[in-house]
């Protein structure tokens, strides 16, 4: 219940958002805040840990940052090191006889920031949720994993969880949002989303909703042709879904 106050929540008042000492980007083209400098196969290895748990077996990293073609281990490792070089205790040594590759314990995705800050939302009152899913929508740079080299992102189903995770933080905060009468922070979260998702109708549902709610009718019609425009360029022959035909008619009506 989004209307639970933070004093009925006991022990969750001591909640603090996660802070970790090494971000990883994959909300939007993949890179690790504060380390400019990686090579295009170093972000790709540390993307690859992050959002496997932050550790991974030699031959898992190789299938996926390699594709699997076949590289000795003594390669892995030089890489390893020399991305250690700048990453430094973010990318611990091997442990002695050990096959595993590690992150450091506090290097996150903001991909998991985003996560729990949506799963803190979910137990507060609406208008602090309202500032938590603001902060997760702020995270969300475009496409997640948009780069070459990320086919490892869908293969193991990293790429689905994002995009799942992105449009459902984006609806919640719309849906509260209009509740509040915060058109601000509706469009924001609107517009962050399909930043991502350009081809979500969900989030184009809420954007007429939000513009109808502004009493702007041309913003709806907008919205409405926009979507028409881009899943018609994807695919001639395509439009946009029952429900979002019905909504439009009865917002425009």
């Amino acid at each position: 219940d989004v209307d639970v106050l933070d004093d009925d929540l006991g022990e969750d008042d001591e909640w603090e958002p996660a802070a970790p000492s090494v971000l990883v980007r994959v909300l939007g083209p993949p890179r690790v805040d504060g380390f400019p400098d990686l090579g295009r196969l170093d972000v790709s290895l540390v993307a690859f840990l992050a959002c496997n748990g932050g550790q991974a077996t030699e031959d898992q990293v190789v299938n996926a940052v390699w594709g699997g073609r076949a590289i000795e281990k003594a390669t892995l490792w030089n890489r390893i090191s020399k991305a250690r070089v700048s990453l430094g205790a973010a990318l611990p040594a091997r442990e002695q006889g050990s096959s595993i590759v590690r992150l450091a314990d506090d290097v996150q995705t903001d991909l998991c920031v985003l996560k729990a800050l949506a799963a803190r939302a979910s137990q507060v009152s609406s208008g602090e949720a309202i500032e938590l899913l603001l902060q997760a929508t702020g995270l969300i740079e475009g496409t997640p994993f948009d780069a070459q080299g990320y086919d490892w992102s869908y293969e193991h189903q990293f790429n689905a969880e994002a995009c799942e995770a992105v449009e459902s933080v984006c609806l919640r905060l719309a849906e509260l949002a209009l509740e509040a009468d915060d058109l601000a922070a509706a469009r924001n979260a609107i517009s962050r989303g399909l930043k991502a998702l350009p081809l979500n109708e969900p989030l184009y549902r809420w954007r007429m909703r939000a513009e109808a709610h502004a009493g702007n009718l041309g913003g709806v019609r907008a919205a409405f042709e926009e979507l028409c425009t881009r899943l018609a360029d994807v695919d001639s022959g395509s439009g946009p879904s029952t429900p979002t035909e019905v909504l439009y008619r009865q917002l425009v009506s």
